[in-house]
C-alpha cells in the first residue's frame, strides 16, 4: 500500500539534496606549477606577513604586517593567500565570513593573491574554515 495525504493523494518523497561541491581555485599556468589548488589547507583563514607594495617612507623597515589571509592554494614551501585588510578598496570585497572565523570588524578580502612562504604564517591556529557555500560566493 502506498502511503498517502489526508486528501489520498500518493506521498512523493522528495529527492537527496545533492551535496554542494567546492568551486575549483582558477589558476595561471605559474601558480598552477607551483601550487595545489586542492591542498589541504585551501580554504583556512590564519594569520600571516603580507608583504607591503611599496616601501613607507615613515617606517622604511617595516616590509610587512601581519593579517588574515584566506588560503587559495599551497605547497609544502608556500601558501597563495588573499589577504584580508579592514579597509575598502575598489579591488576588495565584504569578506562576508568574518564575524564566524572570530575578526572583530567587517573585513574586505582582495582579489589580489599573494605567495606567502611557511616560515611566516601561523599555521598553529586556523582562524576558521570556509564553507563550501562562503568559499563558492567568492568573486
Amino acid at each position: 500500500m502506498t502511503p498517502s495525504h489526508p486528501a489520498g493523494h500518493p506521498t512523493a518523497t522528495a529527492p537527496a539534496p545533492v551535496p554542494e561541491e567546492r568551486r575549483r581555485t582558477l589558476l595561471t599556468p605559474l601558480e598552477g606549477s607551483r601550487f595545489d589548488a586542492e591542498h589541504p589547507l585551501v580554504g583556512q583563514v590564519f594569520l600571516v606577513d603580507v608583504p607591503f607594495d611599496a616601501k613607507d617612507p615613515l617606517q622604511p623597515e617595516v616590509s610587512s604586517k601581519e593579517r588574515p589571509a584566506l588560503v587559495v592554494a599551497a605547497s609544502s614551501e608556500e601558501l597563495l593567500v588573499r589577504p584580508i585588510y579592514s579597509n575598502q578598496s575598489p579591488t576588495r570585497s565584504v569578506f562576508l565570513a568574518w564575524r564566524r572565523v572570530g575578526l572583530d570588524h567587517v573585513s574586505f578580502i582582495d582579489d589580489a593573491r599573494v605567495t606567502v612562504p611557511l616560515a611566516h604564517a601561523d599555521l598553529h591556529q586556523s582562524l576558521g574554515q570556509l564553507t563550501t557555500s562562503e568559499w563558492n560566493a567568492l568573486s
